[in-house]
Parts: C-alpha cells; structure tokens; sequence
C-alpha cells in the first residue's frame, strides 16, 4: 500500500512538474518563515528573564510634553528611587542607573588603557537585578567602588584573580576619578536589554 502511494506521488509529481515545483517551493518558503518568526518570537520572549525576580521588576519612565508631542524616556530625577522606596509599602528595593545607554569611559590600570560601556548604579543595584557575583561583595554605597565584568577584569589586569581592591583610573568627558574594584561578576547575558 505504501509502495503504491509512492509510486503514485512519484508519476503524479512527474507529469505535472511546474505544478510541483511551485508547491515546493511555497511550502519550503512557508515552513522558513515559520521557524524563523518562531526564532525571533522566542528570543524577544527571553529578553531579561534571567534576573531572579524578574517578574516583579518595573522600570519607571517619565513622560516629557513637548510642542510636538509627548515623548516618553526613562529619564527621572535620581531622588525618585529613595522616594519610591519611602512612600510606597510595596516597594523593596529601587535602584538607580545611569539611563538606558551606557555611558562611554576610559579606564586604566597600570600601563593598560581601553574604552568600555558602563552603568552607574545605586546602592541597590545588584539586590535589584541579578548578576553572579564570582569574587568580593558589590558595595555601591562606597563611592570610591566598582563592580566588573570578568571579561573587563581579564581585559584590564589580564586575569580576574585575586584583583579585589586594585585601583583603576576611569575617565568620561574630562571627568577623571579613580576608584577600587569591590567585586567581579560573570558577563551581561546575550539577551539583556542593557549591554555594559
């Protein structure tokens, strides 16, 4: 029976063989287009769900009226998170970054010099979003502290041992600080909606 059907598909897809082709190639076309909206579908579902509470994340955005119309941006006064925290019962934590881009610095140790993205972040920043920390304790209370990436550590000081409390000198717009590196964390996943 099933030889039969084959044989029958196979004389039927020889007399009629544009007929075929046309339907191949609709259906193989069809099939791609489905696997790659399912692809692209999957990973825009995936986009920071690996922070631990993610669920219960919220960013808060401020809406600008402008002649032209309102625009929303998450630009808000740094005192809103200590205000939110305050006044709302709900609310645990509230950590402030430095907006939605990273910003651009030059760092430096010893003879190396690179520039790399980077975030400002409040004290409540890594009790907010969750980031393996490898080695150390990242304490943002300290202005003088900074968290890094272990591929920025391997980068700065060619290897992510025994670094802690290591001094680096960043810049930013003329700006030139130096500040101790209070802990390293595992990279930023692929899919983050902020690279730094």
């Amino acid at each position: 029976m099933i030889r039969h059907t084959i044989v029958l598909t196979y004389r039927s897809n020889m007399k009629y063989r544009s007929s075929f082709l046309i339907n191949l190639i609709g259906l193989s076309t069809g099939l791609a287009c489905a696997l790659l909206i399912y692809l692209w579908i999957s990973d825009e579902l995936n986009f920071d769900r690996y922070h631990k509470n993610g669920s219960r994340l919220y960013q808060v955005m401020a809406n600008h009226h402008k002649p032209e119309g309102i625009t929303t941006s998450n630009d808000t006064p740094g005192l809103l998170a200590d205000a939110l925290v305050d006044e709302i019962p709900g609310i645990e934590y509230a950590a402030c970054t430095s907006g939605g881009t990273p910003q651009q610095f030059t760092l430096a140790a010893g003879e190396r010099r690179l520039k790399t993205a980077g975030q400002f972040g409040s004290s409540d920043f890594f009790k907010v979003f969750t980031y393996s920390i490898l080695e150390g304790n990242p304490n943002l209370k300290d202005k003088n502290a900074i968290a890094i990436t272990e591929s920025l550590a391997t980068r700065l000081f060619g290897t992510k041992e025994g670094i802690l409390g290591k001094a680096i000198d960043w810049e930013i717009m003329g700006l030139r600080h130096q500040c101790f590196v209070s802990a390293i964390f595992k990279d930023v996943p692929e899919n983050s909606s902020v690279k730094f």
